[in-house]
């Protein structure tokens, strides 16, 4: 009795979450009805409730309740017709086998969690959801940079290789939007291939060498320490750092030109 007490709970709680995130927002019905299209986000992994079947499609007792919810919706705005689709947010990869990238003849391992994922028409949209402060392309800015773009870069490369067991399209954008800032996003939906691509495989590649080299340069860039935890354990050992890429050779060579060191 209290097992069937807890799903009834998880039901209510589900249906309930799925009309406040299609009716709450400001300006949403409006825009369903001015559209005729409704967007819902899912999770893939959350069964019974919320998850992707054996064809790869949203099934699950919330995703049943969300269906109601939108014919419901159709009925108050009185539309002749309501075009419904599911958004999957929050999806894993790489569990429990992590997915394998095949970089410059060597492997790599991954595995992660992708904010979310659209299809527009013929091309597979990955965005990755960021709080911080905005970088759309532009200025300085523009072109591919290790720091900013490489989880974004990985997402999509691994969404690239599952896009035929998620049935989605291979040809990949992808974006990263940037919450309550009001900027555009840092987005590669039409150069992804030509652009961030090469430039992320590169940058693997370099770190897949460096792994198989068992060579682990520390940065000399104390910016890029400021979020990590080891920090304390590293200590502060940036110059000597910058001295040791400045005269290696072959890897390190290319690890120092990526953390623009000059040469000795």
């Amino acid at each position: 009795m209290q097992h069937a007490r807890t799903i009834l709970r998880a039901v209510v709680l589900g249906s309930l979450w799925c009309a406040a995130a299609a009716v709450l927002a400001a300006g949403t019905l409006d825009k369903i009805k001015e559209s005729g299209k409704l967007t819902i986000g899912y999770a893939t992994d959350v069964r019974p409730f919320s998850y992707n079947d054996a064809t790869g499609k949203p099934a699950g007792y919330a995703i049943d309740l969300c269906g109601k919810v939108a014919d419901a919706l159709k009925g108050e705005l009185k539309l002749s017709s309501l075009a419904v689709s599911f958004v999957a947010v929050e999806r894993a990869f790489g569990r429990p086998e992590p997915v394998e990238l095949r970089i410059g003849g060597r492997s790599l391992y991954v595995r992660g969690q992708i904010d979310r994922i659209d299809v527009d028409g013929t091309r597979t949209l990955v965005r990755d959801l960021k709080t911080g402060r905005a970088h759309p392309r532009g200025g300085k800015e523009a072109l591919p940079d290790p720091v900013l773009d490489l989880q974004l870069a990985v997402y999509a490369l691994a969404t690239r290789h599952l896009a035929a067991a998620w049935q989605v399209p291979a040809r990949i954008g992808a974006a990263y939007a940037f919450v309550n800032r009001g900027a555009e996003e840092r987005e590669w939906r039409r150069d992804f291939k030509q652009t961030l691509r090469p430039a992320a495989e590169q940058w693997l590649g370099l770190a897949a060498d460096l792994l198989a080299a068992r060579m682990f340069p520390r940065t000399p860039n104390p910016d890029d320490c400021t979020f990590c935890r080891f920090t304390p354990v590293c200590g502060d050992a940036y110059a000597r750092a910058r001295d040791l890429l400045a005269k290696g050779d072959g890897v390190l060579a290319r690890f120092a030109a990526l953390k623009k060191v000059e040469r000795a």
